[in-house]
């Protein structure tokens, strides 16, 4: 593998953080076992019980404050301090920086808040650069995962292009020109879900890359079916509000990514690197899913229905636990 076995995620602008963060690296902690998960933030977020779930899984790494870029697209936007005149960046796109200068100099899999693991990698750690098409409007790369070498060239070609942009538009910079790119040096990218998956019906499904809009339709009673060859799953405005998730809520999304990881895993808890420097790994971990489990189903997503659920989960997963045990009678396993 070229990859390293790392996760990285970004968190900017010193905001509490959502409770799907934790969803995220535990799921990654499970399924993909890195020998470091690393949250990287600008500002430590305020004290939280979504924070306290990261610090089970992943190590904070507090980085300067991104810069931004000039007037009339020149930038010098890099983790040293600001050179010149410049205009004001979002903390999406101050994220959208920081990530690629990560993965330039340390390599691994960079996940959004809002990005999960469903299985292992397998063969993307092979590849140099990895990304996901997506076509929601235009054509794009979507930057919410990827997969990097340390200085793999694409990364470098990602990197360099916020040189000269302007600033502005959502996500013209960070997903759209990635798929320019792309298509200018293919050699240099490895891109999934291209062309992308589709139901009977023609409407977009979960690929193995899974960029997932809100409204990709996935029937309640079929996920197990939909999200069977995803090994990732990016699900974005996922930390929006309820009422942009309406469906995803209903179906229970959430409740079965978590079940989904803790169904596929492959090594025990006392295992895991990232609660290797636990004195109770396994207490740890199902310490973790019962606060996701109550906390998900406080903020309105639903249990799934039991065609959703897994046949049974890890042998490997400690039910035993008083914590575990609550969790999963919680949601009816």
């Amino acid at each position: 593998a070229v990859v390293p076995n790392l996760v990285h995620a970004v968190h900017i602008g010193g905001s509490k953080l959502p409770t799907v963060a934790c969803l995220s690296l535990l799921t990654a902690a499970v399924l993909w076992n890195p020998t470091a998960l690393v949250l990287h933030v600008d500002k430590v977020p305020p004290s939280s019980a979504s924070l306290e779930c990261v610090r089970k899984f992943a190590t904070l790494e507090v980085h300067r404050a991104r810069a931004a870029p000039a007037p009339g697209g020149r930038t010098s936007a890099s983790a040293s301090r600001p050179r010149g005149s410049f205009v004001p960046l979002r903390p999406e796109h101050m994220s959208d920086i920081l990530r690629l200068e990560i993965l330039i100099k340390r390599g691994g899999v960079y996940l959004d808040a809002d990005a999960f693991a469903v299985q292992p990698l397998g063969k993307l750690r092979r590849y140099e650069f990895s990304m996901g098409f997506e076509r929601s409007g235009q054509s794009k790369l979507n930057n919410g995962l990827m997969l990097s070498a340390p200085d793999a060239p694409f990364a470098k070609l990602l990197r360099a292009s916020y040189n000269s942009w302007s600033g502005g538009g959502w996500d013209e910079q960070s997903c759209v020109v990635p798929f320019k790119l792309a298509t200018q040096q293919p050699s240099s990218v490895h891109v999934e879900n291209y062309p992308e998956p589709r139901w009977p019906t023609g409407r977009k499904r979960p690929g193995p890359f899974g960029v997932s809009s809100y409204n990709t339709v996935i029937l309640r009673g079929h996920m197990r079916e939909a999200y069977g060859p995803v090994i990732a799953a990016h699900l974005p405005a996922f930390t929006h509000s309820p009422a942009f998730n309406k469906r995803r809520l209903a179906r229970g999304d959430a409740h079965f990514i978590l079940l989904n990881a803790l169904s596929r895993m492959a090594v025990a808890p006392s295992r895991l690197h990232a609660l290797a420097g636990h004195p109770s790994p396994g207490g740890e971990l199902c310490d973790a899913v019962l606060f996701l489990t109550k906390e998900l189903l406080r903020t309105g997503h639903l249990a799934p229905v039991r065609e959703d659920l897994p046949a049974q989960l890890s042998p490997l997963f400690p039910a035993d636990l008083p914590d575990c045990a609550n969790a999963t009678a919680l949601l009816g396993l």
